[in-house]
C-alpha cells in the first residue's frame, strides 16, 4: 500500500490542465465543424430538390399541332398584312408623276417580297416611251427601271409600241 507521503513523492505532470483544455477545445471545434458540414448538406439537398421542382415545372410544352384549315387562314392572314404594309401610295405616285398622255398602261404587278414591279403597257411613239422610262428612273421610290421588252403593235391606222419594263421598288 501507498503511504500519504507518495502522493507527494511522484513527479507531477506539468501539462495536464492544458492538454486537456486542448482536448476539448478540439472537440468543441470538431463538433462545430460537423454540425456546419451537416446543416451545408441539410441546405443543399433542399436547394436541389428546389432545383429539380423548378425544372420539373419548366417542362416545355410541344407547340399545338395545327389543323390544315388554321395553316391556310394563317397564310390568308400574312399575305394580306404584306399587302396591307406594301407602300402602295408612293409607288402609284411615282408611276402618275411619270405618266404621260401618250402612255396607256395596262398591267401593274408588284413583286412585294422581292420588292420588284412590272409595268406592261402601250406608247405612242418611241420618244414618249423613251420619255417615261427616263421619268420612272428619275423617282426616288425606284431604282433599276429597265426597259425588258418592246414591240409595235399596229391596230387598223393605229400603230403604237408594246412595251414591258422592271424595277425595284425602295422601301
Amino acid at each position: 500500500m501507498l503511504n500519504p507521503l507518495t502522493d507527494y513523492m511522484l513527479p507531477r505532470p506539468r501539462y495536464v490542465g492544458p492538454a486537456i483544455c486542448c482536448c476539448i477545445a478540439m472537440l468543441g471545434f470538431s463538433v462545430w465543424v460537423t454540425t456546419q458540414a451537416y446543416m451545408q448538406y441539410q441546405q443543399r439537398m433542399r436547394i436541389n430538390l428546389r432545383y429539380e421542382a423548378l425544372l420539373a415545372a419548366q417542362v416545355v410544352l410541344p407547340p399545338p399541332k395545327i389543323n390544315p384549315s388554321e395553316l391556310e387562314d394563317q397564310k390568308k392572314w400574312l399575305a394580306l398584312k404584306a399587302e396591307r404594309d406594301f407602300a402602295w401610295s408612293a409607288i402609284f405616285s411615282a408611276i402618275e408623276r411619270a405618266s404621260s398622255k401618250e402612255i396607256e398602261l395596262l398591267e401593274f404587278v408588284p413583286a412585294k417580297q422581292e420588292f420588284t414591279m412590272s409595268l406592261r403597257g402601250e406608247a405612242h411613239d418611241t420618244e414618249a416611251l423613251i420619255d417615261f422610262l427616263a421619268a420612272l428612273s428619275r423617282q426616288p421610290a425606284l431604282q433599276a427601271v429597265h426597259l425588258t421588252r418592246q414591240k409595235k403593235k399596229v391596230r387598223g391606222a393605229l400603230e403604237t409600241i408594246e412595251f414591258e419594263l422592271h424595277g425595284t421598288i425602295i422601301h
